[in-house]
């Protein structure tokens, strides 16, 4: 064979060898175009794309051709819920040098785009649900807090593969210690987040006002007749048929000390003892954040020079919708509550927990006083803290930690299967 053929010869095996490679490229990758477009961008940004929504496949494909590993955080429930979760992930991640891919799947309970909140965003977001059955036990690890789905376990500690993605569902806390708020990583985290320039526009709040946060109304359902009764008998119903009579009767318990009513005293005892101390200065004003009709109307009759709020459109009794401009005003509110210098809160709610990490400083939350623990009607008066020793008390301890969860405490001792002894549905 002279030079010219072996040249050939050369030549035809170089672009066969290359394209049985791209060939297997391309099947690897996700069919659609659009996730394959997702795809490609992502592989040339890097691990840490900004702004970018992603559908399942171009995820798939993401997490399949990354030379990181991803902590995946698919975060459930409310807005509360949801950033609580997010945060302990996002420190988890930040602790293990990996980059965060976040699931958030608009739903009834929050039924906005995570990118309609916040901007600037500085992981992947991906919202429509993933199929747990794609994700392979070789290639994955999977915590699922979220009790009563199949495979759930609460609390399961976490125990992180160097050599798999970590893909974490839950509306709670990661048990583990750079996920736990008392590591203050999750804080840190969670204030890296910034809201779009129309929740910034709303923020008035700042730290001489005291944050009030009134929670009374339930959770579920949201429809024509729980609008008109909040305890009524379609509202009872809805909340036994998503929580299970048991929760059902303990979140009613809370909310009932939440009641606006009961914030009435705290709140003059405060004014007056503003008065005597500091009768020369500006008088003392409190943030509202409600979630009935009822409560704005009646403390601003009370208060009326006092409260600065934030209205969103309510209906009838209720103000906690959460369709998108719902969910966008309760960002407003979350924010401004942090931006106090103390909270009025209310227990059973993760709401009042975000919101006093959130406004966080110098190592510890926002300091934070709960109706139906430190003032009102009292419910439990030790939730979340340690009962003295001398003290006698009928409740075993795996009863006092779910209590304290409850009131929307941190348990006191790191345990596992103990909070809930029977699914929640």
């Amino acid at each position: 064979m002279g030079s010219k053929g072996l040249v050939w010869t050369l030549l035809l095996l170089i672009t066969v060898v290359a394209f049985v490679r791209m060939n297997a490229a391309l099947m690897a990758w996700p069919s659609s175009p659009a996730a394959r477009a997702s795809s490609a961008t992502f592989m040339a940004a890097g691990p840490s794309p900004t702004n970018t929504t992603l559908d399942v496949d171009a995820a798939l494909a993401l997490l399949r051709h990354s030379k990181k590993k991803y902590v995946i955080a698919d975060v459930k429930n409310g807005l509360g819920n949801r950033l609580r979760a997010l945060a302990s992930a996002m420190s988890l991640a930040s602790s293990l040098n990996r980059p965060v891919m976040l699931v958030w799947v608009p739903d009834l309970h929050a039924n906005c785009s995570f990118t309609a909140l916040y901007q600037n965003i500085p992981f992947p977001v991906v919202e429509i649900a993933l199929n747990l059955a794609r994700l392979s036990a070789r290639d994955f690890q999977v915590y699922n807090y979220m009790r009563g789905e199949p495979g759930a376990f609460k609390d399961e500690p976490v125990e992180v593969d160097p050599d798999r993605h970590l893909y974490f569902r839950s509306a709670y806390v990661m048990n583990h210690q750079h996920g736990q708020w008392s590591s203050g990583g999750p804080r840190r985290q969670i204030q890296r987040l910034q809201p779009v320039p129309k929740v910034q526009r709303l923020l008035v709040a700042d730290r001489t006002m005291i944050g009030l946060h009134v929670r009374n109304v339930f959770d579920a359902p949201r429809d024509q007749q729980t609008n008109e009764s909040v305890e009524g008998g379609a509202a009872l119903q809805g909340a036994e048929k998503e929580y299970g009579k048991a929760i059902a009767d303990t979140l009613l318990e809370w909310r009932r000390a939440s009641h606006w009513s009961n914030f009435v005293p705290r709140i003059t005892a405060m004014l007056q003892e503003h008065h005597h101390s500091n009768a020369s200065e500006q008088p003392l004003r409190f943030y509202l954040a409600a979630d009935s009709d009822e409560a704005y109307l009646q403390l601003a009759q009370l208060f009326p020079d006092h409260l600065i709020s934030t209205r969103r459109p309510c209906e009838i009794k209720r103000c906690d919708f959460r369709d998108c401009e719902s969910l966008v005003y309760s960002l407003v509110d979350l924010m401004n509550l942090a931006r106090t210098r103390l909270i009025l809160g209310s227990g059973y709610s993760s709401y009042s927990e975000v919101a006093s990490q959130l406004g966080g400083s110098r190592g510890k939350a926002l300091p934070i006083l709960m109706a139906g623990r430190d003032f009102g009607k009292i419910v439990d008066p030790w939730a979340g803290r340690k009962r003295p020793s001398t003290q006698s008390n009928p409740k075993d301890e795996s009863e006092r930690e779910r209590d304290g969860e409850i009131a929307g405490f941190a348990p006191i001792a790191m345990s596992v299967q103990q909070f809930w002894p029977v699914p929640f549905w």
